[in-house]
């Protein structure tokens, strides 16, 4: 009998408890902070020391992928679309200068206003280059744009949000 009702405890007291903490947001810890909310504000989710970490998005013209990572930990990988080969988006390491909310982007053949979300990460007198929001395609993946890197903006958004001026950005072939 006293074999039954400990079945009956682990049954119906142990394994639900188990169950609900492991759906549960994870700590790795202990801190009282989820995991993915240290990796979003720059910190390491297996250490409670809160000492920042550095933020780095890297992007690759191969993959056409933006990574962004805090420390050594991926943050998020997302579909991109870097410059056509007539108007290549530039090799190397840079970093975000500044971030505006809304700009306007007009060229040869293209206007685009109320663009949100840019982050211009090389100066040029004739033309900028920035990762920003795009919302007039749908071809993440695909090399489309002047030379800047777009984002979906369900993803710009949040990549807006995480990453501050003055954080590297490395662009890959």
């Amino acid at each position: 009998m006293k074999a039954l009702k400990l079945t009956v405890l682990i049954c119906f007291l142990i394994i639900p408890f188990s169950v609900v903490r492991a759906e549960g947001p994870i700590d790795s810890d202990n801190d009282g902070f989820p995991d993915q909310e240290e990796l979003f504000a720059g910190f390491d989710p297996f250490n409670a020391d809160q000492t920042p970490l550095k933020k780095t998005i890297k992007v690759s013209i191969k993959d056409q992928r933006l990574r962004y990572y805090t420390g050594e930990y991926l943050v998020k990988e997302i579909k991109v679309s870097t410059g056509l080969p007539k108007y290549p988006t530039p090799i190397g390491a840079f970093a975000i200068e500044k971030k505006i909310p809304v700009v306007l982007y007009a060229g040869e053949g293209y206007y685009y206003p109320n663009t949100k979300w840019n982050m211009r990460f090389k100066f040029h007198p004739k033309g900028s280059y920035y990762i920003h929001g795009a919302y007039w395609h749908n071809a993440f993946g695909k090399r489309r744009s002047h030379g800047c890197v777009n984002v979906a903006y369900k993803d710009m958004e949040t990549l807006y949000a995480w990453a501050p001026a003055g954080t590297p950005v490395i662009i890959e072939k």
